[in-house]
């Protein structure tokens, strides 16, 4: 994986196959722990798109942005366990199921946040995973500490 900066963004780019498809996800996780939007952002270029799986939410690059900035902004990372639970690749398209908790301190605030994702992708034959985010399952809960 490389990264480098173009156009006065940041960009990834991933080798083909099952390796490169994991290090993005990775990649993303660690940027996301880190609070490093740039490089998170970056993972996700040049295209991304999430749905919830129940129709009523859906994602581009711009409200990932603008969610990371706010939650960035608000919460800082106590906990998170991520773990790539599948992962196949068949030619230059990947399918992986991904689990993750995370807890979030902020604002007297603690959240809670748990999901399963899919994330397909197509690599493009250079460079980039051109990637889709379903979420299956969501469960999010905040406690007033």
């Amino acid at each position: 994986m490389q990264i480098a900066k173009n156009n006065g963004e940041y960009e990834c780019a991933f080798e083909p196959g099952p390796a490169g498809f994991e290090a993005l996800m990775r990649r993303a996780q660690r940027a996301y722990a880190e609070r490093d939007i740039e490089t998170y952002m970056a993972a996700w270029r040049p295209y991304y798109k999430s749905f919830q799986v129940t129709g009523s939410f859906e994602e581009d690059l711009a409200g990932l942005r603008a969610k990371l900035e706010r939650e960035f902004s608000r919460y800082s990372l106590s906990r998170m366990d991520f773990e790539v639970k599948k992962l196949d690749v068949m030619g230059n398209i990947g399918a992986a199921v991904l689990t993750y908790n995370s807890e979030l301190d902020g604002g007297g605030v603690k959240v809670s946040d748990e999901r399963t994702n899919l994330i397909l992708g197509e690599f493009d034959g250079e460079r980039w995973w051109l990637v889709s985010k379903i979420v299956i399952r969501c469960n999010t809960k905040s406690i007033p500490v």
